[in-house]
C-alpha cells in the first residue's frame, strides 16, 4: 500500500515540472528556381483576320494575318549555343520571305591582293650600299678602259713540231727543185710513115718531154705537101724546144 502511495505521488511530482518545447527548422536539398511568367493572347473576327502569340521565357512569338491576307510575324529562341537567334517572316503575293539571324551566310569575298612585303631598313641599306659598289666599279673600269692604249694583238707563236715540220717541208720543196733542173732532156723520135700511092703525107714529129718544167711551146716544119713520086717518101725532121 505504500508503495502505490509513493508511485502516484512521484507521477504527480513530474508533471507539475514546466515542459519547454524545441522546434528544428527543415532543410531542404533543391534549389530554388522562379518560374517566369508566360502571356498568351489571341484574337480574331469572322473574316478571317487574327493575331496571336506568347511572351515570356526563352522564346516568344507574335503573328498577324489581316484583310488583305497578308501574314506577318517574328519569333525567338535561345539555340543549343545558348544564343538568342531572332527570325521574321512575311507571307504575302511574292511568297514566303525570311530574315533571320540563324540563315547561313555566304563566304566573304576577299578577292585582294597580297601587299607586297617591305623590305626592312637593314636590307635597305645593303641594296643602297651595294649599288653605290657597283656604281663605282663600272666607273673606274670605264676609266681604265679610256686610259690604257690600244696594242695590237701580238702574233701567235709556232710551236717547236710545227717549226721542225715547216723546215722539212721547205727542204722537200728545194730537193725537188734542184732534182728537176738536173735532169737530162728525153727526146723521143717518132717513126716515119711512108704513104704508098698518096700525094700527102704527114710529117714525123719528135716530143720533148721536161719533168717539172714549164710547157714550151712546139716548133714544126712540115715537108712540102706535094711529093714528085708516088713512091717518094718525106724525110723525118727533128722538133725542138
Amino acid at each position: 500500500m505504500k508503495f502505490l502511495v509513493l508511485f502516484i505521488a512521484s507521477v504527480m511530482s513530474a508533471s507539475a515540472a514546466p515542459v519547454t518545447l524545441i522546434h528544428t527548422p527543415l532543410a531542404y536539398s533543391a534549389v530554388y528556381q522562379p518560374v517566369p511568367a508566360i502571356q498568351q493572347w489571341h484574337a480574331q473576327s469572322g473574316l478571317g483576320d487574327y493575331s496571336y502569340g506568347y511572351q515570356g521565357g526563352p522564346s516568344a512569338k507574335s503573328e498577324i494575318k489581316t484583310l488583305d491576307g497578308i501574314t506577318q510575324g517574328s519569333y525567338s529562341y535561345v539555340d543549343a549555343e545558348s544564343k538568342l537567334q531572332t527570325v521574321n517572316y512575311v507571307a504575302d503575293a511574292l511568297g514566303f520571305r525570311v530574315a533571320a539571324t540563324n540563315l547561313p551566310t555566304p563566304p566573304v569575298d576577299n578577292a585582294k591582293a597580297p601587299e607586297q612585303v617591305e623590305d626592312t631598313p637593314e636590307v635597305k641599306a645593303a641594296k643602297i650600299e651595294h649599288l653605290e659598289a657597283l656604281r663605282k666599279a663600272e666607273n673606274s673600269e670605264t676609266t681604265e678602259e679610256e686610259s690604257a692604249p690600244l696594242k695590237a694583238p701580238e702574233p701567235v707563236e709556232d710551236t717547236e713540231e710545227v717549226k721542225v715540220a715547216r723546215a722539212e717541208h721547205l727542204k722537200a720543196v728545194e730537193v725537188a727543185k734542184t732534182r728537176s733542173s738536173s735532169d737530162e732532156t728525153e727526146t723521143v723520135v717518132a717513126p716515119s710513115t711512108i704513104a704508098i700511092h698518096s700525094p700527102y703525107i704527114a710529117a714525123p714529129h719528135a716530143v720533148h718531154i721536161s719533168p717539172y718544167s714549164a710547157p714550151v711551146v712546139l716548133k714544126t716544119q712540115q715537108i712540102s705537101p706535094f711529093a714528085y713520086s708516088v713512091y717518094g717518101a718525106g724525110i723525118p725532121h727533128l722538133i725542138t724546144a
